[in-house]
C-alpha cells in the first residue's frame, strides 16, 4: 500500500486477461489486449506518472509477456517487426523497463533513487548497489535510478540493496562520468 492508500499489489496480478490457462501458445495478434487502466493505475500509484501522459498511445502485447507502447494506428503497407517501445513485462507482476524510465522518467515523482557519482558508475557497469539513505517516498520494489537529472534505468530495491535491472546490452565500463 502506498502513501495515497492505493494497494499496488492489487494491480500486479491482474493486468492482462488470462490466456486459456496458458495451455496453447497463441499468435501475437490473438493475444488478449493489455488492460491499459490497470497498467496506468500501477504506474501512477507506484511512480506518480500521470495517466494522461500516455494519451495518444496504445498498448500492445508482444512475445514473452512484453507490453509495448506505440501509436494508435500504423500504415497498412509496412511490415512491422515491433510497434512502439517495450515499457513493461508481466512475469507474475508488473516489471517496468529501462525504456519506460528513460522516456518517461522526468515524470516520476515517487520511488526513485538519486545516485552519487560512484554509484552511478557502478550501476552502468552492471553492479548492484547498497543504498544507505533513502527518501520516505521510496519503498521496496522497482525504482528509477537517477544521476543528477539523468534517468539511468530500473532497479529492484529490497532491504536497502538495489538489484541492477539494466539490460546487459546497455551496460558499459566508464572511467569518468
Amino acid at each position: 500500500m502506498n502513501d495515497e492508500g492505493i494497494d499496488i499489489e492489487e494491480y500486479e496480478d491482474d493486468l492482462l486477461e488470462p490466456s486459456e490457462q496458458n495451455k496453447t501458445r497463441r499468435k501475437k495478434h490473438e493475444e488478449p489486449p493489455p488492460k491499459p487502466d490497470r497498467l496506468y493505475d500501477y504506474l501512477e500509484a507506484r511512480f506518480g506518472i500521470p495517466k494522461n501522459s500516455f494519451e495518444g498511445y496504445c498498448l500492445y502485447l508482444g512475445s514473452k509477456n512484453k507490453i509495448y507502447l506505440g501509436p494508435k494506428s500504423a500504415p497498412d503497407k509496412l511490415k512491422i517487426i515491433c510497434i512502439g517501445i517495450s515499457i513493461a513485462r508481466m512475469d507474475g507482476g508488473i516489471k517496468p523497463t529501462t525504456n519506460l524510465f528513460q522516456v518517461f522518467g522526468k515524470l516520476v515523482t515517487a520511488n526513485f533513487v538519486e545516485l552519487g557519482l560512484e554509484q552511478a558508475m557502478e550501476y552502468v557497469k552492471g553492479g548492484d548497489l547498497t543504498i544507505l539513505e533513502q527518501k520516505p517516498s521510496v519503498s521496496d520494489g522497482y525504482v528509477l535510478l537517477r544521476y543528477q537529472s539523468n534517468n539511468l534505468g530500473c532497479g529492484l530495491l529490497k532491504n536497502g540493496i538495489v538489484k541492477n535491472m539494466l539490460p546487459k546490452a546497455r551496460r558499459m565500463k566508464l572511467n569518468y562520468l
